[in-house]
């Protein structure tokens, strides 16, 4: 099979071993080697040549994950690295979706929609500044400012933008 050199497998005989270089997940299969596309089924990893899809190195590993994350043929990726890998990438897999597409992606979009609601709620612009402790500020300039603002009329308006350096405007 190989050297012993290697102290995880014994020299490349597990498919999965991350310590032995000469073993991955997927083969290197070179170009020449690889079989034509008829001869694999159809829709799977080695006919869709998803060779580059692997856990080799840590940007491959990415976007395979990247891939299984938004289901992007995740059924492939998964009948493949059961076959290469062992049954337990199935699982593997389908935690990984479940971690990052269902729980983190879900608490990050109600964190967003909690926030939006929360600032366009009614109740939280709409206070009274009494002196209460449980009172809170958040109010925005507009709110503020709005007894002492006033609207400039065209003709000042017209006026300031005569004036500007890079604006020419025709009477």
């Amino acid at each position: 099979m190989g050297s012993t050199s290697c102290r995880g497998c014994g020299g490349g005989r597990a498919p999965r071993c991350v310590s032995c270089p000469a073993s991955t997940l997927t083969p290197a299969v070179p170009r020449s080697l690889a079989p034509a596309n008829g001869s694999a089924p159809c829709g799977s990893f080695e006919q869709l040549e998803y060779w580059a899809n692997n856990f080799d190195d840590f940007a491959a590993a990415l976007v395979t994950l990247w891939n299984v994350m938004v289901v992007n043929n995740w059924q492939v990726f998964l009948d493949a690295f059961r076959r290469y890998a062992g049954p337990w990438s199935k699982v593997y897999f389908v935690l990984w979706w479940l971690v990052s597409s269902v729980i983190w992606v879900n608490l990050f979009l109600a964190l967003i929609l909690e926030n939006f609601l929360h600032k366009w709620d009614r109740r939280s612009h709409l206070q009274s500044l009494t002196g209460d402790s449980e009172a809170t500020s958040q109010m925005t300039v507009e709110l503020l400012f709005r007894d002492v603002l006033e609207e400039p009329t065209e003709e000042e308006l017209m006026e300031k933008l005569s004036h500007h350096p890079h604006l020419q405007l025709c009477r």
